[in-house]
């Protein structure tokens, strides 16, 4: 009787065992798929980012130029969440979109002001520039590039909106990673999320609209009154808010 009992106590040991582990398996298979290739769940949040920045750009939360190059820059973090690498070619894509919309709209007279493009890609790019020098393997060089392309589009409105963009960009990836049960995940989608968000939301996130590029009047001179609601009688076009 007792060799029984112990023949039984094995066997439901051996099984919790292998459940166990089955469990674990089918956990690292859904994370690994989740996050190596990019799948319908990317391909929608993809699609959702797309509709929400060109719709900023279009109603005038968020600059037309710095809605186009977050745009561009949506296929690098899908190949990001498929090979963990951010394509120079695209990254740089949506540089060229940026700058030559910018310029566009400084041609046709329309206020951008350069020094809150430029602070804004330092302030996204440094901090991530400081981890990788001090643990390459934990940011990647690509991460820093898209970063200081995302950041010069969140400055187009106010260069702390590029501190906001880079907050939500963590908080985005923190999240995928809990949800997807790994240690590790690509950047590429925080950022391009969270600067996406920063911008439809930039009434919301820029501390100040007077000062901000692209926050004028008709007449071209700034209300110095702080409020938001200047952000819907400014001058329409690239590079600034309507």
């Amino acid at each position: 009787m007792d060799t029984a009992t112990a023949t039984r106590s094995n066997v439901a040991s051996d099984t919790e065992t292998a459940d166990r582990r089955r469990t674990g398996r089918h956990a690292t298979v859904w994370a690994a798929t989740a996050l190596a290739a990019p799948t319908l769940l990317w391909r929608i949040w993809a699609g959702i980012i797309l509709a929400q920045i060109l719709a900023a750009g279009i109603i005038g939360t968020a600059p037309t130029a710095s809605a186009l190059s977050v745009a561009a820059m949506i296929p690098a973090a899908l190949v990001d969440v498929r090979s963990r690498r951010l394509p120079n070619r695209i990254v740089g894509a949506a540089a060229v979109v940026l700058a030559a919309a910018l310029a566009a709209g400084a041609a046709r007279g329309l206020a951008v002001d350069f020094a809150h493009v430029a602070v804004g890609a330092a302030a996204m790019a440094g901090p991530l520039l400081a981890i990788h020098l001090l643990s390459p393997g934990s940011m990647g060089f690509g991460d820093i590039k898209a970063a200081t392309v995302l950041g010069a589009a969140a400055g187009v409105v106010h260069w702390q909106l590029a501190l906001s963009a880079l907050a939500l960009a963590a908080g985005f990836s923190a999240t995928a990673a809990i949800l997807a049960n790994a240690r590790t995940i690509p950047f590429g989608p925080g950022l391009v999320s969270g600067a996406a968000i920063a911008l439809t939301l930039s009434p919301v996130f820029a501390p100040t609209v007077d000062d901000a590029p692209g926050h004028a009047t008709a007449t071209g001179t700034g209300t110095g009154t702080g409020s938001t609601a200047v952000a819907l009688t400014a001058t329409p076009g690239i590079g600034a808010h309507r």
